[in-house]
């Protein structure tokens, strides 16, 4: 395993960036340009006040810029400072002063607020979102928010409708996968109760999963199993209420511990996956048929690996 945890993030002109954590600090990888098939940046370390995180979450704000979010007990965050460049500096990272935190995730609001949460030591979860839509108004003080167990993994995804759905994995039992999404279209909406959620079909609590989107729109999650094969499932149509898939899986890899998704410029998404013989990544092929994707090919590895 290259990573304790990976995630990504959308920059303000639509490039992809992938951010990850190792022991020995945080690093970034991003596409130079926006031709979505392009070469990669190569991996980069990522200035960070902490040796490492244990998780990783991006969001976007209300004017494209991308914020970042990492769990260590303490949660950290950061974001782009110039919303007209998206190559930008970073701010200097900032505490929200918590306690206990050991998974953190992010989702979009239908008026494009994002709201983060986390889960702690003691089994709890906790959200705040931004106060209204300028960027960088305050965040709403750390509320409770209904926790399935002792959540380890924190993803979401966005419905077609706009609403967001949150997928969690929980440290253990039979319910390993449960998920919550909001009632209807009013960002301000109550969040249902905790649904179980079918994991995939190799048995066993996933060691990993992600959220995305496919090119037209309809929500992903993908999971990497319990016996390490790559999985995904979406949405069966574009309507928001719609059933999930059966979970479909990737050739090649059987032996991914972390998965992280990020969309291309063009729509596509992109998965990595981290595993004991290094990076592979596999993205869908065509802008028009989201259920073609390539053969997971090898992804670079960051330095000292």
């Amino acid at each position: 395993m290259v990573f304790n945890d990976m995630s990504s993030a959308r920059l303000s002109d639509g490039r992809p960036q992938f951010l990850a954590a190792r022991n020995s600090g945080l690093y970034s990888i991003w596409k130079p340009d926006l031709d979505p098939d392009g070469p990669w940046s190569g991996w980069q370390p990522f200035a960070s006040p902490f040796q490492s995180a244990e998780t990783l979450a991006g969001a976007s704000l209300t004017d494209g810029r991308p914020q970042i979010f990492a769990a260590l007990g303490d949660l950290w965050t950061t974001w782009k400072v110039d919303p007209n460049n998206s190559n930008s500096a970073w701010a200097d990272w900032t505490s929200f002063h918590t306690a206990g935190a050991i998974a953190v995730g992010a989702a979009t609001l239908n008026d494009g607020r994002p709201q983060i949460f986390f889960s702690d030591t003691q089994a709890r979860m906790w959200s705040t979102w931004k106060v209204n839509l300028d960027p960088n108004a305050a965040w709403e003080p750390m509320s409770p928010f209904p926790s399935p167990g002792e959540v380890v993994k924190i993803v979401s995804v966005r419905l077609t409708d706009g609403r967001p759905q949150l997928l969690v994995r929980v440290q253990d039992g039979e319910g390993a996968l449960l998920s919550t999404w909001k009632a209807n279209t009013d960002p301000n909406a109550a969040w249902v109760e905790w649904q179980p959620f079918t994991g995939p079909p190799d048995g066993g609590n996933p060691r990993s999963i992600a959220g995305t989107s496919q090119s037209d729109g309809i929500p992903m999650f993908v999971a990497a199993g319990f016996s390490g094969r790559l999985w995904r499932t979406h949405k069966v149509d574009k309507d928001p209420n719609a059933a999930w898939s059966n979970w479909i899986e990737f050739p090649v890899i059987r032996n991914a511990d972390n998965v992280a998704a990020a969309s291309l410029t063009d729509g596509r998404p992109q998965i990595l996956i981290d595993t004991p013989e290094g990076l592979f990544s596999t993205w869908q092929q065509d802008v028009l048929d989201p259920e073609t994707w390539v053969d997971p090919q090898p992804f670079e590895n960051p330095p000292g690996t």
